[in-house]
């Protein structure tokens, strides 16, 4: 990873990644969904938080989902 580049991110952190590289990029979303190969109503409904980045999304980013378990406190 690089400097300054957390070694994970939560939901929010995805998305927020994904609107600047959008912007920086100077595309719409539909253009970047296309561009990374998945579908611009699904990149819609995880940037408005309606559905958390799947594989694809994730995969795109060069990003994988870990899942993990706590105790209750």
């Amino acid at each position: 990873m690089g400097k300054g580049i957390p070694a994970s991110w939560d939901a929010d952190m995805v998305r927020t990644h994904i609107r600047e590289k959008i912007e920086a990029m100077g595309v719409s979303q539909r253009e970047y969904a296309d561009i990374c190969g998945y579908d611009h109503t699904h990149l819609s409904r995880v940037l408005n938080g309606e559905k958390l980045p799947g594989k694809k999304i994730l995969d795109a980013e060069g990003l994988h989902a870990v899942t993990y378990y706590e105790y209750k406190s």
